[in-house]
């Protein structure tokens, strides 16, 4: 079990958890904020190629809160049941276009599912059966045609290629060794004292 300690799950995070586990469970508040949560960390798990499953506490209870207050066996109930990410997403989707009136939030909530399709088909996390169940069933959400989603979502996973290459190299680590001057000595050994002893920045600055 690991705990995130807030929304903000990185990739370097799922990156780590992959070593450990094959499948990983997103156990989160089922208020809003939770599921709005569940949708970016859901997204980093696609984005690294993870099998994935959303589960949702009842009552708007935090998962430390559900599991004092019910018991063990309940939490059990609540992991068993997790459901598919994609599944969870589409039921998400469909949620939000039925209950949205304007074509505008339509539009947006569609974009925003094939952009998590995209990231999903870049990382291989779906195949081409799965796609292409996915493609038709969004076409009798929305009224597209399967053409223009299957234009959609080639662009999307196009940047979503792009973006991943962009990603690889800014991870790279690159050498730098300062000049050899007293100058740049003395700015290194600036750098480096606020690197372990951040607290000194207002005496730096002055």
């Amino acid at each position: 079990v690991v705990a995130a300690l807030g929304t903000s799950v990185t990739d370097g995070q799922i990156r780590l958890i992959k070593r450990f586990a094959g499948q990983i469970v997103m156990l989160l508040d089922s208020d809003t904020a939770g599921r709005s949560a569940a949708d970016r960390a859901l997204s980093v798990c696609i984005r690294q190629g993870v099998d994935v499953k959303a589960a949702f506490v009842p009552g708007g209870k935090d998962p430390c809160e559900f599991l004092i207050s019910n018991g063990q066996d309940a939490m059990r109930d609540v992991i068993g049941n997790a459901v598919d990410v994609f599944d969870f997403k589409w039921k998400h989707l469909k949620e939000e276009i039925e209950a949205q009136g304007s074509t505008v939030d339509k539009h947006s909530s569609t974009v925003d599912f094939l952009r998590f399709v995209a990231e999903a088909l870049s990382s291989g996390s779906i195949d081409d059966i799965s796609r292409g169940l996915l493609v038709r069933r969004l076409a009798g959400l929305t009224g597209m045609s399967v053409e223009q989603i299957n234009t959609r979502l080639k662009r999307l996973v196009s940047n979503a290629n792009r973006n991943t290459v962009q990603l690889a190299q800014n991870r790279q680590v690159k050498s730098f060794r300062p000049g050899s001057g007293a100058l740049e000595k003395a700015l290194w050994e600036i750098v480096e004292i606020l690197l372990n002893v951040p607290s000194n920045i207002e005496s730096v600055r002055e």
